[in-house]
């Protein structure tokens, strides 16, 4: 389970996740692994991977379970995260709030492109200085 807390929210995300597995679900609490550092989907992701350390699981092992409008970006992050056989399943978002967040996710998108040139920028920059 992975998520920390930001300045925006009252407690840490897997901290939540966990205490409702484990009243909801009867999940055992030595099944669940908890990453409590990240503020963001790439970190969600990375921090996750480097938990799971040298493991090799096999494809479909991994199931990222995230909001529906999210499942693209996340598939992608997860791949460069290292964790490319990882299978991500969505929960449907409510009808009334889902074109709102499709299109925070759309920007997120776009700011992610955006801030992926700027970093290859900075790089070719460096290199052709160095």
């Amino acid at each position: 389970l992975s998520g920390g807390q930001t300045r925006h929210e009252t407690a840490v995300e897997a901290d939540v996740m966990a205490q409702w597995l484990l009243k909801r679900e009867k999940i055992p609490a030595q099944h669940l692994l908890l990453e409590r550092g990240s503020v963001n989907t790439r970190q969600n992701l990375c921090n996750t991977h480097r938990m799971l350390g040298d493991q090799s699981l096999p494809a479909g092992q991994v199931r990222i379970v995230t909001s529906d409008f999210h499942c693209w970006r996340t598939a992608r992050l997860a791949a460069a995260c290292g964790l490319s056989g990882a299978t991500v399943c969505g929960s449907r978002t409510m009808v009334l709030i889902a074109p709102l967040y499709h299109l925070r996710e759309t920007l997120a998108i776009v700011y992610g492109v955006l801030r992926r040139d700027d970093a290859q920028k900075n790089t070719r920059g460096e290199k052709e200085q160095g």
